[in-house]
């Protein structure tokens, strides 16, 4: 034991695992402390909405957030990775993703408009609820900003940029649900979190000596992003697609309705409070991965697995012990109203053992260059999500739901990996990290 805690010490004592791990500690207080803090008030928010009306806004979440993963154009992982790899085109590499986020931006709109309208002409105050939210995606190019400061290992001022509108937007929740407000208000106060975190970024961004521009950005680098990016953002919304597609359903087949899309919405909430976790991790290490799996192939696999026992005990802990109390904990946190959310958060929790595994696989896949077979992966997910969903969510509404999501992530994240040649490394690196070797040595 003391001669496993002298080399912790000697390998923290180095400047890159010292700086990964500073940045990693950022990122995670900055992700539980907002997740803390947004649980409990997206919980009251909930309790006084009540699960009709907590339907209706977390639908109208649900179709702007399946619309709005296009801006993007799945080139955030690029981006982080190609300023990885060649810090001096770090500026020009920022110019192309504002570029590709500014052009898709107004296409995503006007999408969002023609499906709200296809689904909703004879509802004009789910119309407005969807068109207040839909401002979100307005300030989402300056997201570029934060991918800058993950490159650089160096996401402090990122972190107390969001955070700070973070906590102004939960304030103002707190006081719609004091003050009895409607619906619209509380998808107005999104937007106006959404603005004041982009201004912030922008300060922030300007204290480091940059500046968000466009300027600097050439046609080369820009095919460059998109090319590399296509795959991921196909992949990205199919990933979406079977993430959120559930509540869109939900609302519209039979078995589901406003008040079933609310009690799903509360247990996916509760489902999903552990996601920050791989998300912050793999955050805080990609960049230090791309460099070793140029380094030392050895050392790269072995971080990985590492990575992945880590995952998968963690995961596999939160989702047995969140079965064993579905009922006590959607009673205590949403209350009685929301009972019925119960079993329908015992079979989602289950997801987590693949969510986790699936964002740290998205990194093997990219350092790869099988991003289209990433595509091929996450497509066939979606569409078996969706197949599911029509057959399950008759039958057993929320429950069904779930059900269909969790067996779209197993396939997702883990057994499709089985299937192609170039990926059984990657699901027998997956099956191994099962020793928990990473934990134990």
């Amino acid at each position: 034991m003391r001669q496993r805690i002298r080399r912790w010490k000697e390998a923290l004592g180095r400047p890159g695992v010292r700086k990964v791990a500073h940045n990693a500690f950022w990122l995670f207080l900055d992700r539980a402390v907002r997740l803390g803090v947004g649980f409990a008030v997206g919980a009251w928010v909930a309790r006084y909405l009540g699960p009709e009306r907590f339907g209706t806004l977390s639908y109208a979440v649900a179709l702007v957030t399946l619309l709005g993963t296009a801006i993007a154009a799945g080139t955030d992982n690029v981006v982080v990775r190609e300023i990885a790899r060649e810090p001096p085109r770090a500026h020009a590499i920022l110019a192309a993703a504002n570029v590709i986020r500014l052009a898709a931006t107004p296409l995503v709109l006007a999408a969002l408009a023609v499906a709200a309208w296809a689904l909703h002409a004879g509802d004009p105050s789910t119309l407005a609820l969807i068109a207040v939210y839909a401002t979100t995606l307005v300030f989402r190019p300056v997201d570029v900003v934060d991918l800058w400061f993950q490159a650089d290992t160096n996401v402090r001022p990122a972190v107390w940029a969001r955070s700070a509108a973070f906590f102004a937007t939960s304030a103002a929740k707190v006081g719609l649900v004091l003050g009895g407000a409607s619906l619209l208000a509380f998808a107005a106060v999104e937007s106006l979190g959404a603005a004041l975190a982009a201004a912030l970024l922008l300060v922030a961004l300007r204290s480091a000596g940059l500046r968000w521009t466009v300027a600097g950005a050439t046609r080369s680098e820009v095919r460059r992003l998109l090319a590399a990016g296509a795959p991921l953002l196909l992949s990205g919304v199919a990933v979406v697609v079977y993430m959120r597609i559930d509540q869109v359903m939900l609302e519209h087949l039979p078995g589901g309705g406003t008040r079933q899309v609310g009690l799903y919405a509360a247990a996916q909430r509760l489902s999903e409070v552990w996601y920050f976790l791989p998300m912050a991790l793999s955050s805080s290490v990609f960049p230090s991965l791309v460099r070793s799996r140029i380094a030392d192939e050895s050392l790269y696999l072995d971080r990985l697995e590492r990575l992945f026992s880590l995952m998968a005990a963690v995961s596999l802990l939160a989702a047995l012990g969140t079965t064993l109390l579905a009922v006590p904990i959607v009673r205590v946190v949403f209350g009685p109203a929301y009972a019925d959310a119960a079993p329908i958060l015992a079979t989602h929790v289950w997801t987590s053992v693949f969510v986790f595994w699936g964002v740290v696989g998205e990194t093997w896949y990219l350092n790869e260059g099988l991003t289209r077979l990433t595509l091929v992966r996450t497509g066939s997910a979606a569409v078996a999500n969706v197949a599911m969903n029509l057959v399950l969510i008759p039958r057993y509404g929320g429950v069904g739901a779930a059900l269909a999501t969790l067996l779209s992530q197993a396939w997702s994240a883990w057994l499709s990996n089985l299937v192609w040649a170039r990926t059984r490394p990657l699901f027998l690196l997956q099956a191994r990290s099962l020793r928990f070797r990473g934990l134990l040595g």
